[in-house]
């Protein structure tokens, strides 16, 4: 979304109405701030040789958009199973340029994309590479590099990153590791790196979850223009209230990238699996979060989502009919 409310959404189509015809496409649609659409559903990908899946975009405040996916091969350089593809857009959603490659290291794997864009249009791609390994890639305005692919993570094996940036480019990267070098020995913990406008890590690679027992996994992060930031997961368990299957645990940061208070547990339905979590952050600190749950107290058809609003600071907030933990 951009200063004024207008957005873009994306996703993988099994088939297009454009010049796709090779199984999955990459598509999108723009929006107003009134939820009205913008023009039509319009194909992201050129590359049509097998499947585009799994896209990711990022708006800048003026409503410059850029959109990543992954891709099983590419017109670049990397023929060697899947590649990280992007395309960026001006605000009236023209292409600016081609269809163009992240990645720079070619061997097996590139995926688990995701995206984030600073106030100006600078923006940071990052993914999993080769199967255990979180790679980086920064981008200026205009879409050219800025230095080269560098590697995020300095211990463990790294899956399934998210990444956040706020108004002047600082930005944040979060994931999944096992053997992360902190005190989480039990299968999979929550990671982070910090950094500034200029791509230079910001103190080293942290451990963000506290309780420690089984999974910790699909991190999601989102930062405000001042540089709080707040990630959220999903974990084999709590140190809350929720004791049956999976929850949805979070900490937030504080600009310096100080832990404020402990972890702390988002949802209050606690039965069954909370999984997959969301986290958005308004330039003035305001939060939502939203996630799958395997049951509901209204939804008893399989799967339902949640979600919970908070003030800056992570107050939990009870207003507007999204009284706590709610069912859409």
């Amino acid at each position: 979304m951009d200063g004024q409310g207008k957005f873009v959404v994306v996703w993988a189509s099994n088939g297009s109405a454009g010049t796709d015809t090779s199984e999955e496409s990459i598509q999108a649609q723009r929006f107003d701030s009134d939820g009205n659409p913008v023009g039509v559903e319009f194909q992201v990908n050129t590359y049509t040789t097998d499947e585009q899946t799994d896209p990711m975009v990022a708006m800048d405040s003026l409503g410059n958009f850029v959109v990543v996916w992954e891709s099983y091969g590419s017109d670049g350089t990397d023929d060697d199973y899947n590649s990280v593809q992007g395309q960026l857009y001006d605000s009236d959603g023209d292409p600016v340029g081609g269809e163009f490659q992240v990645n720079t290291f070619t061997t097996s794997r590139q995926e688990s994309v995701a995206v984030a864009a600073d106030g100006q249009g600078n923006f940071i791609v990052v993914w999993q590479s080769n199967l255990e390994n979180i790679q980086g890639q920064i981008y200026d305005v205009s879409g050219a590099a800025v230095g080269g692919e560098f590697e995020i993570q300095t211990t463990g094996y790294g899956d399934n990153p998210a990444v956040a940036a706020n108004s002047v480019g600082n930005f944040v990267v979060a994931w999944q590791t096992e053997e992360g070098g902190g005190t989480d020995t039990s299968r999979t913990s929550i990671e982070a790196q910090r950094y500034d406008a200029n791509g230079n890590p910001v103190g080293g690679q942290f451990q963000v979850n506290t309780y420690t027992t089984d999974w910790q996994e699909k991190s999601t992060v989102a930062m405000d223009s001042q540089g709080n930031f707040i990630i959220a997961w999903k974990s084999d368990g709590s140190l809350g209230t929720d004791l049956d299957g999976d929850s949805v645990q979070a900490q937030y940061f504080d600009t310096g990238g100080t832990p404020v208070g402990g972890e702390f547990q988002m949802n209050t339905y606690t039965p069954a699996d909370q999984s997959n979590p969301v986290v958005r952050m308004t330039g003035q600190g305001n939060i939502v979060v939203v996630w799958d749950s395997f049951a509901s107290p209204t939804d008893s058809s399989s799967r339902s989502v949640h979600g919970q609003r908070y003030s800056a600071g992570a107050e939990v907030v009870f207003a507007d009919g999204f009284e706590g933990e709610n069912s859409p």
